[in-house]
């Protein structure tokens, strides 16, 4: 889960770009471009919150794997 604030794009923009990609490809370096209704300007990346949603996560996936031992 990735948790950020963005701006959506112009339709122009988004071709403007997604003809970039394919333009660039990944001749240069290991490139993983997104599709053309994933692009957006990321204003705020919340790093902290997914270190936290990871813990709880697990933690959360450790029980249910405990219940379910427990309940086979």
């Amino acid at each position: 889960m990735r948790i950020f604030v963005a701006i959506d794009l112009s339709n122009e923009i988004k071709d403007y770009l997604f003809n970039l990609q394919k333009e660039i490809g990944n001749q240069y370096a290991k490139i993983r471009w997104m599709g053309k209704s994933q692009l957006h300007l990321t204003l705020k990346f919340f790093v902290k919150f997914i270190f936290w949603m990871r813990i709880i996560e697990s933690i959360f996936c450790t029980k249910l794997r405990i219940a379910l031992v427990r309940n086979f």
